[in-house]
C-alpha cells in the first residue's frame, strides 16, 4: 500500500498520530508519491542505518504537476537534504566536524548541573499545579539550546523562539495541501 504526502503529514495524524503510526508500522514499503522507502519499524530501521550501501541523503520529491505537494516542500527539502542527518560522506563527515566538539561526552557531562537547575526552577515555578508537557517539556528544549549556545532566555524570548521553531517544522504537523508557497519557508 503506497501513502501519499498528505496522508503521512495530514490533520488526521495530527489528530490521532499513534492510529497513523499503528496504520503505517509495517515491513518496508516503496513511497511512490515521496520517491522513498518509508522503514517504521524498529529491527527494520536498525538493520538499515547499520548498511553502509543504503544512502541518508534525502531524495527530492517525485515531480508530479497535478501534487501541489512536491511543489510546496521543493524548497523545504533543498534546505533539509543539506543537514548533517541527510547527508553521506564526504557530505555527512565535513558537516559533522563542524559539530562535534559541542557533543563530547565532557561538555555533556557539564551540562548536567546547569540542565538540572533548569529543570529544578521549571518545576518550582508550577508547583502549585504541573501540566508536564506546557510546563516542562515544551519550555525546556529551548532552555537547554540556550544554555548550549551560551545565552539567558527569558521566558518571552524562549517562547518566540519556539514559536519561531514550530513555524519551519509547520509543514510537517499540518496538511501539505492547505500551506501556501510562504508557509513553507516563510
Amino acid at each position: 500500500m503506497t501513502e501519499t504526502v498528505s496522508t503521512l503529514f495530514g490533520p488526521e495524524m495530527l489528530a490521532d498520530p499513534y492510529a497513523r503510526y499503528a496504520q503505517i508500522r509495517r515491513p518496508v514499503t516503496w513511497n511512490e508519491q515521496m520517491g522513498l522507502w518509508l522503514v517504521t519499524r524498529y529491527e527494520d530501521v536498525r538493520c538499515a542505518l547499520g548498511e553502509p550501501k543504503l544512502s541518508s541523503t534525502m531524495p527530492s520529491p517525485a515531480a508530479d504537476s497535478a501534487d501541489r505537494s512536491s511543489d510546496l516542500l521543493a524548497d523545504m527539502y533543498t534546505f533539509v537534504k543539506s543537514s548533517v542527518v541527510f547527508t553521506d560522506p564526504p557530505d555527512h563527515t565535513r558537516l559533522r566536524r563542524l559539530v562535534i566538539a559541542a557533543f563530547v561526552p565532557s561538555v555533556i557531562n557539564e551540562l548536567a548541573g546547569p540542565i538540572g537547575a533548569i529543570t529544578n526552577r521549571m518545576l518550582d515555578e508550577h508547583a502549585d499545579s504541573l501540566d508536564l508537557a506546557a510546563h516542562l517539556a515544551e519550555p525546556m528544549p529551548i532552555a537547554v539550546l540556550g544554555q548550549l549556545l551560551g545565552v539567558s532566555l527569558s521566558e518571552t524570548e524562549g517562547a518566540q523562539l519556539k514559536r519561531w521553531c514550530d513555524d519551519f517544522l509547520l509543514p510537517f504537523g499540518r496538511d501539505i495541501n492547505t500551506l501556501s508557497s510562504g508557509s513553507v519557508l516563510g
